[in-house]
């Protein structure tokens, strides 16, 4: 488990690092800017404390960019590859397959959270609630992304509530709800 608390401006750079079978999940960022890129999260689960983010947790966080990186096989009861609370995020060519959780198994953002994700490819990944993505709160933007073969009870690729956004050039295919 890393923690990354109170950074400067300028923030950290986490790069090209694997995050593996890490019980407590992999990283923790609190009132942080921090840059995770071509990072491996896999295999990591968040069954003790807060329930939420298998791979990333993060909150009160001025700006977060996630670019390249691979989350696979992650669990959690929310946001099993990652969970963001009160933050900026800007989510960029991650590639996110296999994930489960009970809400938002790839991504759960809330308590005014805005979050961006541009060419994100989201596949095969489980929610026994709501959402391969699920956004309550804050704002939303959804660019250039594919969804394909990811299953939820409520809003198979994508469940949005209580929160602003737009959308573009998104392909959705044989998603369940």
């Amino acid at each position: 488990l890393l923690i990354i608390t109170n950074t400067p401006a300028a923030g950290t750079l986490i790069e090209g690092l694997k995050f593996a079978n890490a019980g407590e999940g992999a990283i923790r960022i609190t009132d942080a800017t921090v840059t995770l890129r071509g990072n491996v999260f896999a295999n990591n689960g968040s069954s003790e404390g807060t329930l939420a983010g298998g791979g990333v947790w993060a909150t009160g966080s001025p700006q977060l960019l996630l670019e390249g990186n691979v989350f696979e096989g992650n669990t959690a009861d929310k946001g099993a590859g990652a969970y963001f609370a009160d933050s900026l995020v800007a989510l960029k060519d991650n590639v996110v397959v296999g994930q489960s959780a009970t809400a938002g198994a790839a991504v759960y953002a809330t308590d005014n959270t805005d979050l961006t994700i541009l060419r994100g490819f989201h596949c095969d990944n489980t929610s026994s609630g709501e959402g391969t993505i699920h956004v309550d709160g804050g704002k939303f933007t959804l660019m250039s992304s594919v969804f394909s073969g990811n299953s939820a009870a409520s809003g198979g690729a994508i469940r949005v509530t209580n929160a602003s956004g737009e959308d573009g050039g998104v392909v959705v295919l044989d998603n369940l709800h």
